[in-house]
């Protein structure tokens, strides 16, 4: 026997092979080396089920070595492998197979090579079953030391079973010390110590480390890596989690203690991107050279610092996040928004009950509750002396959810978007508007109180729109009663608001503007001082109807849909204007007009609008009235008289000032009246622009005649002559109509003034020209009727003192009246115009050109008996200058 001949002994019989001692080991058995053995080829040991013992005896074995099937335990020396693979473990091709292949390498081994050890597939296949490496020694490679092979489950059936059992001492150099890139579980224990570019690279399997171990990453940062097929893609960081071109099965790194530092990437990293599976890490414990990204903590841990540059995790969660920071409480993520005004949104993580807290002037925040609910912890939640939005952009009733009085006390600018902001307590108030500079908008959501909803004081402004909801068991929306609490102003242009007893109750001075919305309560609105605008809008009294008091600063509800209690308290009277809307009271009236002792009601406010039942008169303003309106529910409307068809004309008489009747369109009319003084019984002129039916009443009242005719008088001769003309005219009794725009003579029975009505009738335009002319061989008599106050530089015949007088430039005609002007070949200083009753004779009523002051020398009759006096029928009237006239006395 030749000295080193023998490389290896089992039970005392040696070998010159190691394979002939593989060979020879039984289950339990030991293989000792007897020196350093340098293999020719691939040391494949397939121990079918046996465990066998290598004992390196301090020897090195250079080469490779494959377990095939069986166990394996490595111990007391050196194994490498230059170039190449130093101890390789393969799985099973059969699905289910449980350590099929167990190689064990204990602590007093040093393992080294271009790898360290690796597992495989079963062998000329892409998938293995139960290959399992434990690794308490020290192991060292130059391409990845221990390596898991991409082909180790390319093709998934059920569970591998392969796995990798960490105790000892890893290094990766260049490479990754733990390159997980095939279907595998590695298990990094206490007391594991793992170095190389990357620590972990992990593309496929399981991750798993638990307190005691260390990882550490020495190699430059790669945020961006690309995929390396089977290959590992480094990134410098602690523990590494990747992509790779195919990815079979899920990948997943569960951390529960240990030391992760990197010198110069992340300790923890995970490339972005879409993994064919699913792609966790979930970390529950551990120190770390770079914060913990929220994402990657296990569920119930958020990241922790721990000051001096290391961090961690603790058991908590994240309500809130900025971006891509999350924060514990919804305090912290508002202590976190910088006060430069730059706009910052804060998103709810979770359902979180929160402390309260400032938004301090300066800040910009924006709350979207992502459909999670917070619940204070104390009274006034919010205090806003900045800018606070309120969202809520996901489904659910994501909001504010409190048992204390006060959601958000604001002074500064406040927004509610969306969302449902509720408080439940006594006396709450949900949102409280305090100062001038304090400002609510409502866009949407829901604000909700036991008692008030939003209370709105000191001069500051609030503005609900679009489709809010605002409601309050007292009151959904409030001014505040108390003396200098005054000079707010309260926009409603959309949103529903809803108060168990007032909608909306304005106690103190400032502007209540309604343009839009649905208002309801036992009264809808109740206004007791400042100013009340309504153009659109639905205001609704559900209550039961009740008699006004005086509350103090309190409301009294009356079940009408609005209350104006004019008590002027505090900050003087209510003024009010309603141009509009929907006005609806179950029990009481549209409109209540109240006020105290020694105040009075308002009147005269209400110019438009749609009401349920009828507005009284002395609510409507001057020239409006209630009326019906064609809607089962808003059965009355108020509108202008002349939009609902009513007219009032009125006769002023000789006023310059008064407003002339213009109308040059026909209109149907409900009602028209035309109010008329009459100074005496004399006959007077009728001109207006609508058909009048006499009736027993008005006869009783006045006498109207038709002129017919004009002839012109003839003298003894039996030649007509033109100094006197006789206008005949004719009385008009009971059933006869006197039509629009047509000249007529009234005779009131007593002096007075009067109103005149007809119904159902068209209001004709300001004719002027009625058409109507009575002519005699030498002279046209043209009616021209007058609506205006009329003057005229020329010559016309107009009624005064009972009789038709020429006007010489001197006077004018009165509205709603006619006058006469004359056509012909003769001179009209010598035409006269009689008015008579009867065919060509005169009435004893004289027109003359002649001076009024000419003394009459006697009567005489027509045969020329001279009388004291005249007698009825035909006299002659003889005057002092030697003329003489006709007359004829009734």
């Amino acid at each position: 026997m030749k000295a080193g001949a023998y490389v290896a002994q089992v039970d005392n019989v040696s070998y010159e092979t190691l394979e002939d001692a593989f060979a020879a080991a039984q289950d339990g058995a030991t293989v000792t080396m007897l020196d350093d053995v340098t293999l020719t080829g691939n040391l494949v040991l397939a121990l079918e089920g046996k465990a066998v013992t290598l004992d390196l005896n301090k020897k090195t074995l250079n080469g490779r070595t494959n377990l095939t099937s069986g166990s394996l335990t490595v111990k007391n020396g050196t194994v490498n492998c230059e170039g190449g693979q130093p101890l390789n473990v393969y799985g099973s091709a059969t699905a289910g197979a449980e350590n099929h292949s167990v190689l064990t390498v204990a602590e007093d081994v040093n393992v080294s090579g271009n790898y360290g050890v690796c597992l495989f597939g079963a062998p000329g296949a892409k998938d293995g079953y139960g290959a399992v490496a434990n690794i308490a020694g020290t192991v060292s490679g130059k391409e990845g030391t221990v390596f898991v092979s991409g082909n180790l489950g390319n093709n998934i059936a059920g569970d591998m079973n392969n796995v990798i059992n960490i105790t000892g001492k890893v290094y990766g150099n260049e490479d990754a010390a733990v390159a997980l890139n095939g279907n595998a579980t590695v298990n990094v224990k206490s007391g594991a110590e793992i170095t190389g570019n990357t620590g972990v690279a992990v593309k496929r399997g399981v991750l798993n480390v638990e307190d005691g171990a260390t990882v550490h990453g020495t190699g430059a940062e790669n945020l961006t890596p690309g995929a390396n097929n089977n290959g590992t893609e480094m990134t410098g960081a602690a523990v590494s989690m990747t992509d790779t071109y195919n990815n079979y099965g899920a990948m997943a790194v569960n951390i529960t203690g240990g030391t992760f530092t990197s010198d110069h990437a992340a300790a923890l990293f995970k490339k972005d991107g879409t993994y064919a599976n699913a792609a966790t890490f979930a970390v529950s414990g551990g120190t770390f050279s770079s914060p913990v990204p929220a994402e990657f903590c296990a569920e119930g841990y958020i990241p922790a610092d721990l000051g001096e540059g290391k961090y961690s995790v603790k058991i908590g969660e994240y309500v809130a996040q900025i971006g891509e920071t999350g924060y514990e409480t919804l305090a912290a993520a508002v202590e976190a928004v910088p006060a430069d005004g730059t706009e910052t949104t804060i998103t709810l993580l979770a359902d979180a009950s929160s402390d309260k807290f400032t938004v301090p002037a300066g800040k910009n925040v924006a709350i979207d509750f992502a459909g999670f609910t917070v619940t204070p912890t104390d009274n006034w939640f919010i205090m806003n002396y900045g800018t606070l939005t309120l969202n809520n952009t996901a489904e659910g009733t994501g909001g504010i959810t409190s048992t204390f009085r006060g959601l958000v006390d604001n002074y500064g600018t406040l927004t509610v978007n969306s969302g449902t902001y509720s408080t439940t307590a006594e006396d709450a108030t949900a949102i409280w508007n305090n100062d001038e500079n304090s400002q609510i908008t409502v866009n949407g959501g829901t604000v909700s109180s036991s008692t008030w909803g939003i209370v709105v004081v000191s001069k500051s402004k609030l503005t609900v729109k679009g489709d809010a909801v605002i409601t309050g068991d007292d009151s959904a929306i409030s001014g505040n009663g108390s003396e200098g609490q005054g000079g707010t102003t309260i926009n409603i242009e959309g949103g529903t608001i809803t108060g168990g007893s007032v909608g909306i109750y304005q106690p103190q001075s400032g502007n209540l503007n309604i343009t839009g919305g649905t208002i309801s309560g036992e009264t809808g609105v109740y206004v007791k001082s400042g100013k009340l605008s309504v153009t659109d809008g639905a205001i609704n009294g559900i209550g039961t109807k009740a008699d006004y008091n005086f509350n103090g600063n309190g409301a009294n509800p009356t079940g009408d849909a609005l209350v104006i209690d004019n008590c002027g308290y505090p900050g003087g009277a209510t003024e009010a204007t309603i141009s509009g809307g929907y006005f609806k009271s179950d029990n009481g009236a549209p409109i209540g007009s109240y006020a105290t002792t020694g105040n009075t009601a308002i009147s005269n406010f209400v110019s438009g609008g749609f009401f349920n039942s009828e507005v009284s008169e002395d609510l409507c303003s001057d020239g409006y009235v209630c009326t019906d309106n064609d809607d089962t529910t808003y059965k009355f409307a108020v509108k202008t008289k002349e939009d609902a068809g009513i007219f009032e004309l009125i006769d002023r008489g000789n006023d310059p000032t008064t407003t002339p009747y213009t109308r040059t369109e026909t209109v149907h009319a409900q009602k028209v009246t035309y109010i008329r003084k009459f100074s005496n019984t004399n006959l007077a002129p009728w001109y207006v622009p609508f058909d009048m039916e006499i009736t027993e009443e008005l006869a009783s009242k006045f006498t109207f005649y038709r002129p017919d005719m004009v002839k012109g008088e003839v003298n003894d001769d039996g030649v007509t002559t033109s100094d006197n003309n006789y206008l005949q005219i004719n009385e008009k009794g009971v059933g006869y109509v006197l039509k629009a725009n047509k000249p007529y003579f009234v005779k009131a029975k007593q002096a007075g003034e009067f109103t005149f009505t007809v119904t159902d009738v068209d209001l004709e335009p300001a004719v002027t020209n009625p058409k109507v002319e009575c002519s005699t061989t030498s002279t046209t008599f043209k009616f021209n009727g007058n609506y205006d106050f009329y003057y005229n530089t020329g010559n016309f015949l107009f009624m005064r003192n009972n009789k038709l007088q020429w006007s010489n430039n001197r006077y004018g005609v009165y509205t709603f009246r006619w006058y006469i002007t004359t056509e012909g070949k003769d001179d009209w200083s010598k035409i006269n115009l009689i008015i008579t009753e009867e065919d060509s004779e005169a009435t004893g009523i004289v027109s003359t050109n002649k001076e009024l002051s000419e003394e009459i020398e006697g009567y005489y009759s027509p045969n020329g008996v001279k009388l004291e006096a005249p007698i009825k029928g035909l006299n002659i009237v003889k005057y002092k200058n030697g003329t003489s006239k006709k007359i004829y006395k009734k």
